[in-house]
């Protein structure tokens, strides 16, 4: 499996068709059929359903091209040339959760060292490029990874419902999961459909949530919990973006197990480049404030 093919894959899933893949890529189109053919057969399944002449992307080929995109962006942002005024480097930044207090310390940096390009992604970490393509993940303690990886603890992962205003509950007091069991809720869900983290807070809880919405989007999901007729569950470091919804109330829950840390990893080999080693200061530094 090489590079051209990866190429030559994204353009056939463009377009969904060998003849006019081929004249964008200015290939014939024997050549491109047979890099599809051997694209399959070196995964071991079918990208596209074939009806005919007409293909169509099934649900592996829709993954793969989601991952191929991935891959041929990271390739082109390798490539692409620094400015001569721009020679102090980039990062690269992997968020698999979200966390406030982090996002806030990154675009500090950013105003410190502006000369440093900053490039972040949202939750890759499942692909198995990932540990080598970017040079900090931030994960909980609960992720395995296929090498050793150096980490640091930013905070602890707690859970608040969202629920409506009206929702007769004391704020104080830490909310119990299953008084929520016969509500409507809404539920992130991942390109492979897994719901998320906060669903099996529920099954855990012993009852099986109605969840009646479910998006890909985060910023899809506070805008329907910000209508107020729907009831969720976020991570504590989405706390400040959905504390000033005024349909909402915000609680913390009563939690059986303990808190899932919140960690940067990075792997040290090779070593981290210099701009890397300055955001890794830069992050001590802002830890060790907060803690005097």
């Amino acid at each position: 499996m090489d590079l051209l093919q990866f190429s030559y894959f994204d353009v056939i899933a463009k377009y969904e068709n060998i003849s006019r893949a081929a004249q964008e890529l200015h290939v014939s189109q024997p050549s491109l059929s047979s890099s599809l053919i051997r694209l399959e057969g070196e995964l071991g399944y079918r990208l596209f359903d074939r009806q005919g002449k007409k293909l169509c992307l099934n649900e592996q080929g829709r993954q793969f091209w989601k991952n191929t995109k991935q891959i041929l962006q990271l390739i082109a942002e390798i490539r692409l040339p620094v400015p001569a005024n721009k020679r102090s480097g980039k990062i690269s930044i992997a968020f698999q959760n979200h966390d406030e207090s982090f996002f806030k310390t990154v675009c500090e940096f950013r105003k410190v060292y502006p000369e440093i390009q900053l490039y972040l992604y949202q939750s890759t970490l499942s692909e198995p490029f990932a540990v080598n393509a970017f040079d900090f993940l931030l994960s909980t303690s609960q992720h395995s990874f296929p090498c050793k990886m150096e980490s640091f603890l930013l905070g602890k992962k707690n859970w608040f419902a969202v629920v409506p205003k009206n929702f007769d509950w004391p704020s104080c007091s830490e909310l119990p999961v299953e008084r929520l069991q016969t509500k409507d809720f809404c539920f992130l869900r991942d390109s492979h459909g897994n719901l998320e983290d906060a669903y099996r807070l529920c099954l855990e809880s012993h009852f099986i949530p109605r969840s009646v919405i479910t998006t890909n989007s985060p910023m899809y999901k506070r805008l329907l919990l910000a209508q107020g007729e729907l009831y969720g569950f976020i991570p504590s470091g989405w706390y400040p973006s959905y504390r000033e919804l005024e349909a909402v109330r915000l609680i913390p829950l009563k939690m059986e197990r303990e808190a899932i840390e919140i960690r940067l990893y990075w792997n040290n080999s090779p070593p981290l480049s210099p701009a890397a080693e300055k955001f890794l200061s830069f992050v001590y530094g802002k830890s060790s404030n907060k803690s005097g």
